[in-house]
């Protein structure tokens, strides 16, 4: 199918010439509404490593989802994944946890649905995560959100159950008991351990993982 534009001259020149380099920064801050930020796995202009590192945390409160395959025009590319991305945002299906102990059912809500986009909403755009093999993941959302769809491609059971909660403020300490069932060529995998993690309460009511560390596997 081809698209024919139809674009006045003077407004098919404005956005090379003034509009993409316009600096809107000061504006951002004030805006004082849910917020859903869309972007396209494969975007070329607006990467995802973009929009989590330096659009994100510039609105308050603001959520990320990614549609998988698409570029930069995604109301053109994946009308419908769109359109139901925002059915769903404004109906509030977002991952959400207001309070510290949610931010385990969250996580295991989303991984186990393959909710990549979900479980990224959890993590702090600052978050450090240890996965339960060792390997420090500090590189921002874009290396968490790898971890995470390899974890995801593996279509894990995972189950954390929150032993202890300590909270002071807009942090908070959770322990948590954690078991990951995977089933490689059919055969069953079990891990199971502890882990620590901190959280923050962000903008928006809902609390954040900064620091998730699993301790040892069994």
């Amino acid at each position: 199918m081809k698209i024919a534009w139809a674009v006045p001259g003077a407004a098919k020149q404005y956005w090379p010439a003034a509009a993409i380099s316009e600096d809107v920064s000061a504006d951002i801050g004030l805006i004082d509404v849910p917020i859903l930020v869309i972007g396209g796995e494969k975007d070329k202009v607006d990467s995802v490593e973009l929009l989590e590192t330096v659009v994100v945390p510039s609105l308050p409160g603001a959520q990320l989802t990614v549609i998988p395959g698409v570029g930069h025009l995604s109301p053109l590319e994946a009308p419908h994944h769109v359109a139901s991305r925002i059915d769903a945002f404004l109906a509030g299906g977002m991952v959400s946890a207001p309070y510290p102990e949610d931010v385990a059912t969250a996580f295991d809500s989303g991984l186990n649905s393959g909710n990549v986009d979900g479980v990224m909403t959890l993590f702090h755009p600052q978050a450090v995560m240890r996965t339960t093999d060792g390997l420090v993941v500090d590189g921002g959302p874009g290396a968490i959100r790898g971890e995470i769809k390899k974890l995801v491609s593996l279509k894990p059971i995972i189950k954390n159950t929150v032993r202890l909660v300590l909270k002071s403020g807009d942090i908070a300490l959770l322990l948590l008991d954690w078991e990951i069932r995977v089933a490689p060529d059919d055969h069953s995998s079990v891990q199971h351990g502890t882990a620590t993690q901190i959280v923050e309460r962000s903008a928006t009511g809902n609390w954040q993982i900064r620091v998730s560390n699993p301790l040892g596997t069994g």
